[in-house]
């Protein structure tokens, strides 16, 4: 080494130019954790905000609409009281078929922001020990 040293000026950093072993295994964990928050992050993005059952109200209740509206029609005629039991017993449920979907995406987003808040964390731990590190080497 001490030849390559003589030839060229700069062959102290030819040493640190070369990856150790450790270095490697550290980045390729960085970037295995990085991949998985990123994966949670899309994924929980996906079913927070793109129209699912929860997040679109007239699938959340446009079968209950449809079998009230049905029922309506045929039975209304015939049997007024029974008719309008039906229409507040779909009602209900419709109700609580509301508030479950707002239950649900309530949640979703709620989970974006804390794996959000996680992947925010985790770059701004990974930019504050890269500087450290490149702090105390220069000391």
């Amino acid at each position: 080494m001490q030849n390559l040293e003589k030839r060229t000026p700069h062959a102290h950093n030819v040493k640190s130019v070369i990856k150790s072993p450790e270095k490697s295994q550290a980045i390729a964990m960085w970037m295995t954790v990085l991949f998985v928050y990123m994966s949670l992050l899309i994924a929980i993005g996906y079913i927070a905000f793109w129209e699912q059952d929860f997040n679109y109200p007239e699938n959340t209740v446009g079968s209950y609409m449809a079998i009230l509206t049905e029922f309506r029609q045929e039975i209304d005629k015939t049997d007024p009281v029974s008719g309008e039991q039906f229409s507040l017993i779909v009602q209900e449920m419709m109700k609580q078929e509301a508030d479950a979907a707002g239950d649900l995406q309530e949640l979703a987003t709620q989970s974006f922001n804390i794996v959000l808040g996680a992947v925010l964390a985790f770059l701004s731990a990974s930019v504050t020990m890269f500087f450290q590190q490149k702090s105390t080497k220069s000391e």
